[in-house]
């Protein structure tokens, strides 16, 4: 098939996050953006970007997060991660 406009061989994202560090639950609001694409075109258009409210508990043993899309796609995404640290 045909690659969409979000494919190619480079990318960035980056990540502004807010929270507030409390023993067990750590609230938090983030915002994303990031770009992919053929190298040779790197850094035009408009970037991807969505934004968040979150929710770490155990010190980031398990991480909640409801995002909504803001550009190209307003949709809305559930996680639940479990992480471990070594």
């Amino acid at each position: 098939g045909v690659p969409g406009p979000y494919v190619g061989n480079a990318f960035w994202l980056t990540r502004a996050e807010l929270g507030v560090n409390r023993p067990g639950v750590r609230p938090t609001v983030f915002y994303d953006a990031g770009w992919a694409g053929d190298r040779d075109r790197f850094g035009t258009g408009r970037p991807m970007s969505g934004a968040c409210v979150g929710l770490a508990l155990l010190d980031g043993l398990v991480r909640f997060d409801v995002a909504r899309g803001i550009w190209p796609e307003r949709r809305v995404r559930v996680d639940l991660s479990l992480q471990a640290r070594f």
